[in-house]
């Protein structure tokens, strides 16, 4: 396994992929997917990329800024210890964070009785988020009784798995599963030029008939076309700025969407 880094070194070289110098740190020019963790990596998402290339044909090995590798994670808002591994050894392991299969790097809880497992981005996620100039604050926990503004809840089994991101006034609720699997699905659509998909996505009605549901009203000046624009505009910042991606590529992505 390779050593601790600095996870924002401007260069830095991994065990993993030899032979072929250094990676830099600089923005992805497509969406494509991580050589650590198998996870998307987003277009103008800063990554890790080499840049070796053999005749005409570069590497095209990209890694997650979360990916590089560390011996060990504490997260304190779940009280449990989280060791690095690099092979899934043909598992089938899903994601406590997001519930989407772990295909690659991942961490592993060393806590006697924990049986976890985190996408390295999913557990180096914000604990608490502040947003719309400090007035509403968010907090990271792995369940809650308030129901997603983005999915309503609605066809989860019980084994369905994703923290959520909740507001400390319980009006804002988002599944991080919700978060991922919208602005991915953004991405892929904008990849293959193909017209947006709805089957599986929301509408920014639904996300405000949802706010209205759990009593997220204008403020005072506010108009419900506002409070329709803040709705999706706080889900389009908090993608944003939890799994760093630009603000710009997510608002493209997200308002194609809904």
């Amino acid at each position: 396994m390779a050593t601790s880094m600095n996870l924002r070194k401007e260069e830095i070289y991994i065990d993993s992929h030899p032979g072929h110098g250094l990676l830099k740190l600089k923005p992805a020019e497509k969406s494509c997917y991580c050589g650590g963790c198998k996870e998307m990596v987003f277009f103008s998402q800063e990554c890790y990329q080499c840049e070796h290339e053999d005749g005409h044909q570069k590497c095209d090995f990209h890694l997650h800024v979360e990916c590089v590798p560390i011996a060990s994670l504490w997260l304190t808002f779940i009280s449990c210890d989280f060791t690095f591994q690099q092979d899934p050894r043909g598992r089938h392991m899903v994601c406590d964070a997001c519930g989407n299969d772990v295909k690659g790097w991942f961490f592993q809880s060393s806590t006697p009785g924990e049986s976890r497992h985190l996408h390295p981005c999913c557990a180096k996620l914000d604990f608490k988020r502040t947003v719309r100039n400090g007035s509403i604050e968010l907090d990271l926990k792995e369940e809650t009784s308030s129901v997603c503004l983005i999915c309503r809840n609605e066809g989860h089994s019980k084994n369905f798995k994703s923290w959520v991101y909740v507001s400390r006034c319980r009006k804002y609720c988002y599944h991080v599963s919700c978060m991922k699997d919208n602005v991915e699905k953004g991405a892929k659509d904008e990849a293959s030029n193909q017209q947006p998909s709805y089957e599986t996505g929301t509408t920014s009605g639904v996300l405000v008939t949802g706010a209205q549901k759990q009593d997220v009203r204008p403020r005072r000046g506010e108009t419900s076309l506002d409070l329709l624009e803040f709705t999706v505009d706080l889900v389009i910042f908090l993608i944003s700025v939890i799994f760093g991606i630009p603000f710009p590529s997510v608002s493209k992505w997200i308002r194609k969407i809904w």
